[in-house]
């Protein structure tokens, strides 16, 4: 938020009367099934002989999207992990390398923007001419995003293990047939809720045959109002069954027999891991006044001269739940339960990340 631009806006006097045009459609999102509605008119007229014009504009939309996507942070050399010295060991391999986590995610946005303009221009005599306009616009837009990711970082030294030519793991053996994966299950939103008025003055001056003169006063405010509504949560299903993680090629996935599955049965798994609450509040003021004139004081001779002045204002405070509340630990929260209400459902989504043996059931908190 901020800056300055020169926004251009529709005035009466650019139509010779009466005009009214309208607009009502939808807007089909495939991956949510839903169809999103918009609307839009426009009306102005000419009044006292055509000398007073008024024009009003309004519009309205709002959007939802859904985003599917599944990631893994870095190709990282890799290292195996001896459960018995509970230390790393090196690989000797030294050019092999391996992914080192698997995240599903579900992203959901929904923009929603409220906006207008009204103008009214007046022909006070037949050599000035005063137009006053005002702006505004509204969008609020929020994101919600649901994943599920695994960390590896168990990789065992064994015969499962498969590597490509260029040395990097296709197929490796994470902790199978020991309880000691994780799954965590994260949950953040995001929202943007801005809010601008713009307006402005103009005197448009015929002094004379040779002088033109142009007066104007503009002035906008905008602001973000977040003050901390971001969140960012984090529960984890620890001491999990291992499994061999295929990344034959193709999207990447699991598999082994002790698959941990989101359900009804095994939410008492889960621990918690990360609580933050983040966000930011914007403000930004903008004010010009300006003159120019115009001389011509001969047919082939011009003279442009003006003043200007402008003050721009901006304002950042930034919000977030501080550090030593923001993260709790393993050692902290190992043997505590979550509390009620923490998990809120359970998403499905199905075979939507270009592999059906990819399982990406998640809790929802």
């Amino acid at each position: 938020i901020g800056g300055s631009i020169d926004v251009v806006t529709a005035k009466p006097f650019d139509f010779k009367g009466f005009v009214f045009s309208g607009q009502v459609g939808g807007l089909y999102e495939e991956n949510r099934k839903k169809a999103d509605p918009q609307a839009s008119f426009l009306i102005s007229d000419r009044f006292m002989d055509g000398r007073l014009g008024v024009l009003a504009s309004f519009n309205w939309f709002r959007r939802h999207n859904r985003t599917y996507r599944v990631q893994n942070s870095a190709i990282t050399p890799n290292v195996f992990f001896d459960f018995a010295s509970y230390a790393y060991v090196a690989d000797d391999d030294e050019d092999a390398f391996r992914m080192q986590d698997l995240e599903r995610s579900v992203d959901d946005e929904t923009r929603e923007r409220i906006g207008g303009t009204l103008a009214v221009q007046f022909d006070a005599t037949d050599d000035l001419q005063l137009t006053v306009d005002y702006l505004y616009s509204r969008l609020d837009v929020k994101k919600h995003n649901n994943s599920v990711m695994n960390w590896f970082y168990a990789v065992q030294d064994n015969a499962s293990n498969k590597q490509d030519e260029s040395g990097i793991y296709t197929v490796f053996d994470h902790a199978l047939g020991l309880n000691a994966s994780g799954y965590a299950f994260i949950s953040t939103e995001e929202y943007r809720p801005t809010e601008t008025h713009a307006g402005g003055f103009n005197a448009a001056w015929t002094v004379s045959d040779s002088l033109a003169a142009s007066f104007d006063f503009s002035g906008s405010r905008a602001v973000n109002n977040n003050r901390g509504r971001d969140r960012s949560y984090t529960v984890e299903a620890l001491n999990q069954g291992g499994f061999l993680v295929m990344t034959d090629g193709g999207v990447p996935y699991l598999e082994g027999p002790d698959l941990y599955v989101p359900g009804d049965n095994n939410q008492g798994a889960l621990r918690a891991r990360i609580t933050s609450n983040a966000g930011t509040y914007t403000k930004s003021e903008n004010w010009q006044a300006r003159t120019d004139f115009v001389f011509t004081p001969a047919e082939t001779v011009k003279v442009k001269f003006g003043a200007s002045y402008a003050s721009q204002r901006k304002q950042n405070d930034f919000y977030q739940t501080p550090e030593a509340i923001r993260r709790m630990y393993h050692s902290n929260a190992t043997n505590l339960p979550i509390g009620p209400g923490i998990v809120t459902g359970i998403l499905r989504p199905g075979d939507v990340f270009g592999n059906s043996r990819l399982n990406s059931d998640m809790f929802v908190i």
